[in-house]
């Protein structure tokens, strides 16, 4: 029998060990210790266009058969960065809780589950997972837990939500004051653009200031400058008069039309920081626009350009590309595109290139012109810089 499912399953043949499992109780098996770790091996194994499919596939199967006491086992083996193995492990972890469950006395190890689930070294989708299962189990951890992870990558969203409904439920109560620290708190953790404008608008109604623009590292003084004229699309190609010299607040540049186009102060107002271009120079087809801006920083650091633009976006830093996405008729979302720069102690310079392309083929649709940019750390937080423009 042996030597027919090899024949059959030759592929198996070096990472799946046919022993031996010991049946337990619940329906499921434990498999010794080299039979789990062959397994585990073979899923991870498995890669992009069914690579080791089939061996992923069957060790998964056999993994699904076992007890209860291996899913700290799989997710654990969730950590590394291979999706496709996650997956193969995921089917077999939901297998195993759906059988467990099932059971009229249904055991887990809730001890392993629950310290998975707070480490935040493990991966945040299989902790996630992992939530999940000890909510049903014990139903007053998570709360607490999310009372706590404020700055937890993975469960900050829902941390910051909770302290947003703890200060309404303070508002409703008549308690002031702990509505005001709730909100606070809310506000100094929020990443999310929601989360920071809620908390903002509610201080502001306490009398307390929480600027949006700072807490997220908006970029909203600059200098502007255009239409430049970039029939079709050629506005991404084409290096017009900003992006050829170093800035110089009275430089004018010509236009193909000889027309003379000069920089100008522009401060944006919109809390998150987007540059409407259409307010600027008016509802254009077909052009380029150019946006610099200076800003200091007291140390040499490491931060993240976090940008986005209708259409195409170009970015300089201190004089060098650090960003270039030709991309048309695009629309513009919060951190669509995230960079990592190093800014320089003292002034640091950005230049940003953004064009408009010919009118969308629907004449309803607006041809939207804008840019955003912010400077941050990697969870978010904008960075302490001052804007110190020319």
């Amino acid at each position: 029998m042996y030597a027919s499912l090899l024949s059959r399953r030759s592929a198996f043949c070096t990472i799946v060990l046919l022993w031996p499992a010991l049946l337990v109780p619940g329906g499921g098996m434990v498999g010794r210790a080299a039979d789990v770790d062959a397994q585990l091996a073979a899923i991870a194994a498995a890669g992009p266009n069914g690579q080791g499919a089939q061996a992923a596939s069957y060790a998964a199967d056999m993994l699904s058969k076992c007890d209860a006491a291996i899913l700290p086992r799989l997710l654990e083996a969730m950590d590394g960065d291979n999706p496709v193995a996650a997956n193969f492990l995921r089917q077999a972890y939901e297998r195993i809780v759906a059988r467990e469950l099932a059971r009229a006395n249904p055991t887990f190890n809730l001890e392993a589950l629950r310290a998975y689930v707070v480490d935040t070294r493990h991966n945040g989708k299989a902790r996630r997972l992992a939530l999940d299962l000890v909510a049903r189990l014990d139903p007053e951890f998570a709360p607490r837990f999310l009372a706590q992870a404020l700055d937890d990558p993975e469960f900050r969203f829902q941390a910051v939500a909770l302290a947003l409904e703890r200060a309404a439920a303070s508002r409703e109560a008549g308690d002031r004051q702990q509505e005001r620290q709730e909100l606070l708190v809310a506000f100094q953790h929020a990443r999310a653009a929601e989360h920071v404008l809620q908390a903002s608008r509610e201080l502001a109604a306490l009398g307390e200031e929480a600027d949006p623009v700072r807490h997220l590292g908006f970029i909203v003084d600059w200098y502007v400058v255009g239409p430049f004229a970039a029939p079709g699309y050629s506005g991404f190609d084409t290096a017009f008069g900003p992006e050829q010299q170093p800035f110089a607040a009275e430089a004018a540049f010509a236009d193909v039309d000889g027309s003379r186009r000069t920089w100008q102060r522009h401060r944006c107002t919109d809390p998150l920081g987007l540059v409407n271009l259409v307010e600027v120079f008016g509802p254009l087809r077909e052009q380029v626009a150019y946006a610099y801006a200076e800003v200091e920083s007291e140390q040499q650091q490491a931060a993240e350009l976090r940008c986005g633009a209708d259409d195409n976006l170009t970015v300089w830093l201190n004089g060098e590309q650090v960003f270039a996405r030709r991309q048309w008729l695009n629309g513009i979302r919060l951190d669509r595109f995230i960079v990592p720069v190093q800014l320089v102690a003292g002034r640091n310079q950005l230049l940003v290139k953004v064009c408009q392309g010919p009118q969308h083929r629907d004449p309803e649709v607006p041809n939207n012109w804008s840019m955003q940019v912010r400077l941050c750390t990697p969870d978010g937080l904008g960075l302490k810089l001052k804007t110190i423009l020319p």
